[in-house]
């Protein structure tokens, strides 16, 4: 109602009474203000308050240096009214702060400098109750060092505001002298117990903070959000130096508190901060259609975009997220050390997806760099979370320290249980190069006994190049129902490692280079492990310094039941072709060719169902068999002393030419049997895997 009556007046007044006011360093202020000469224009800005403004005046303000020597900051009532500098030399207003009642709507500030001088913590506080307040071409500088924390303030202070325009502005703190940046210091605030505030557009503008060289300041900030804050635009900004945080919003622990819904932030620079995170979002808030497309995130000390989670008084919390795209984004030497939970580019902890709406979260088209060597930096995404996961594709990563992509449950959660964990999560068509750990890695987290579930994870179409420890590790027994698929993995120190049940399938490994660990590697991390279940298929290793698959979880002989390990092509590793490391393990329709030591290697307690290979490792100089009871080989179907006919071995081309003797030669399985007609021997077959499957299905499988 009161828009709507403000409306209506704005309407009637402007055309009847609206007026042209002129203020010049050579005018006096018993001046009418009316005329743009000296003995027309007010001499000071002070003089505005007292003209008794309206709806539609203009205050036109000439180039020139106004001290006005403040000691209250002035304070406006009326609404409507547009104040407005000379261009292209603006005028610089000295020692004044400025007040805006609720009831002082609808103000234009334009072109103007205002230089606190260090007199005023608060250059600029915008009251409850303010609608439509727009700073456009303004400079607001050196506001005071005298914030006290629990009343942030600085350039521009807000108790709630409806409709904020800042535009072509610099809003530069520099307290000067040797204090340190106080605490509740930023260049842009809101003010908790004031309720929230909406439809902000913040626009090629630049945000700073900069400390006194003879401090060590460790707070202060550029942007402080409390109490929430909706439909909002960023767009095209630089946050440039500053001590803690870009973008910060906070809440109390013991309740979800504050909405964040709406925003879109793009194409701005987040730039050099020297203490904490860039954009750190304090649980329990939540966000609702956040878009975050085309910034640059760079040298931030500690993390770049940190969702956060906690507890309080027994009970887990964590930001609740509905709907979040982070795409096209740079991220660039971000992290002064390699703390897991500090020096992450992208930090999700203990989050709760709870998308609607046809809502997700997308990670995509994002490019993650280090230019400073290994002992820089963290994870590249860090997610520990509940609920539908996200869809984490087409980024890369280069020379990133830690794992490029970690994704697990947690156990912080405001609804559900946290044994539900994460869910369907998507890692797809991402890349990496060099990195001082793992390309993707799949873990759980852990809070005293609690455990949460990282559910149903995909990861497909990956390159990942150089990884000195991992290209894909599962290091989580309750990482469930994982899927590793059609991924290019190479040079790394093991391909694919898992520790729980997983499906690895139509993936091609090459030269994994540590020894002690192979292509593909079912084995124990941490505590023992249980891999039973797992589906090892239809994948290529070729040129690894250990095995090209290793079954053997090391702690337990037991603990590998069901295991599946078929139709794979592993050539030329140096250890040797395939490990049969515990009982049981399942070894059918390989091509295991090359060797210059041994072929299938036998070191468990009893045989699973073994047959249908295709051994050819004499003629290197290696043997097809190794430590089988004496008597069983070679098995039924098996094929020894027979070229696979690879297309090109040295291009590593393993498709099968028409001559191959793998062609036709592979096994069905049929419960505890294998029968022949299964269709080709390898990863790449030429046919169907019997008369019964079709080619499509067939290569949908594949």
């Amino acid at each position: 109602m009161r828009l709507w009556v403000l409306a209506l007046l704005v309407i009637s007044l402007v055309a009847a009474d609206a007026a042209t006011y002129y203020v010049r360093t050579d005018g006096n202020d018993a001046n009418p203000g009316t005329a743009d000469t000296p003995a027309g224009a007010w001499k000071t800005f002070g003089r505005i308050r007292l003209a008794g403004l309206g709806p539609g005046d203009v205050v036109n303000i000439a180039a020139g240096t106004y001290d006005e020597a403040q000691t209250a900051a002035y304070t406006f009532f009326a609404a409507g009214v547009t104040v407005r500098g000379s261009t292209p030399v603006r005028p610089v207003i000295q020692r004044m702060s400025l007040e805006f009642d609720g009831l002082a709507d609808n103000w234009v500030l334009e072109n103007l400098v205002i230089d606190a001088q260090l007199v005023f913590e608060d250059i600029i506080t915008l009251r409850l109750g303010v609608q439509n307040f727009t700073l456009r071409g303004c400079d607001l500088l050196k506001a005071s060092n005298a914030n006290a924390d629990s009343l942030p303030g600085g350039c521009l202070a807000i108790e709630a505001v409806y409709g904020l325009v800042v535009e072509s502005c610099n809003l530069i703190l520099e307290p000067g002298g040797t204090a340190a940046t106080n605490a509740g210091q930023f260049t842009l605030a809101t003010r908790s117990g004031f309720g929230p505030s909406q439809n902000w557009s913040i626009l090629n503008s630049q945000f700073a903070l900069i400390p006194p060289t003879s401090s060590a300041s460790n707070a202060g900030g550029n942007i402080s959000l409390r109490d929430g804050l909706s439909n909002v635009l960023i767009e095209g900004c630089t946050f440039a130096l500053s001590t803690r945080e870009h973008i910060w919003a906070d809440a109390p622990l013991d309740t979800l508190n504050f909405t964040y819904a709406n925003w879109t932030v793009r194409r701005n620079g987040f730039l050099d901060t020297t203490r904490v995170t860039q954009v750190y979002i304090a649980n329990p808030n939540l966000l609702i259609n956040w878009v975050w497309e085309n910034n640059l995130f760079k040298n931030s000390r500690n993390a770049a975009f940190w969702l956060a989670g906690g507890v309080t008084e027994g009970v887990r919390r964590g930001t609740i997220v509905d709907g979040l795209r982070l795409v096209g984004n740079v991220f660039e030497n971000i992290g002064v050390g390699t703390a897991l939970l500090t020096n992450d580019n992208i930090l999700l902890d203990d989050v709760e997806f709870a998308p609607t709406q046809g809502r997700s979260t997308v990670i995509s088209n994002n490019r993650f760099m280090n230019d400073r060597g290994p002992t820089y930096g963290g994870w590249g995404i860090w997610i520990a979370a509940n609920g539908p996961g996200p869809t984490i594709t087409e980024n890369v990563f280069d020379r990133i320290r830690e794992a490029c992509i970690l994704v697990g449950g947690s156990p912080y959660t405001n609804t559900g249980s946290p044994s539900s964990g994460l869910q369907n999560t998507v890692i797809s068509g991402n890349t990496v190069i060099t990195n001082t750990y793992g390309g993707v890695v799949l873990r759980h987290n852990v809070a005293g006994t609690e455990i949460a579930y990282n559910r149903n994870t995909t990861v497909e179409n990956n390159v990942i190049l150089d990884a000195a420890q991992y290209g894909v590790s599962i290091e989580s027994l309750y990482s469930v129902n994982p899927v590793v698929r059609f991924n290019d993995i190479s040079g790394c120190g093991a391909g694919i490692r898992t520790s729980g049940p997983a499906t690895i399938r139509g993936n091609e490994v090459i030269q994994a280079l540590i020894t002690a660990r192979a292509g593909i590697w079912l084995a124990n991390v941490g505590a023992a492990p249980d891999v039973s279940g797992s589906i090892v298929a239809y994948n290529v290793t070729a040129g690894c310094n250990g095995y090209g698959i290793r079954c053997a979880t090391e702690l337990t002989d037991d603990i590998a039941t069901n295991v599946d390990v078929f139709n794979n092509t592993v050539v030329s590793n140096v250890l040797g072709g395939i490990l049969l490391g515990n009982s049981g393990i399942d070894c059918y329709n390989n091509i295991v060719a090359f060797h210059a030591s041994a072929g299938l290697v036998y070191s468990a307690s009893s045989l699973g169902l073994v047959g249908y290979n295709l051994l050819y490792n004499v003629p290197s100089g290696g043997v097809d068999y190794l430590g089988f009871p004496g008597g069983t080989t070679p098995f039924a179907g098996d094929i020894t002393g027979q070229n696979p006919q690879f297309q090109s071995l040295f291009g590593l081309d393993f498709h099968l030419r028409s001559n191959s003797p793998a062609i036709n030669a592979a096994a069905v399985r049929a419960g505890a049997s294998l029968l022949p007609g299964g269709g080709d021997m390898g990863a790449f077959p030429t046919g169907t895997v019997s008369a019964g499957v079709s080619p499509a299905a067939w290569e949908l499988y594949r």
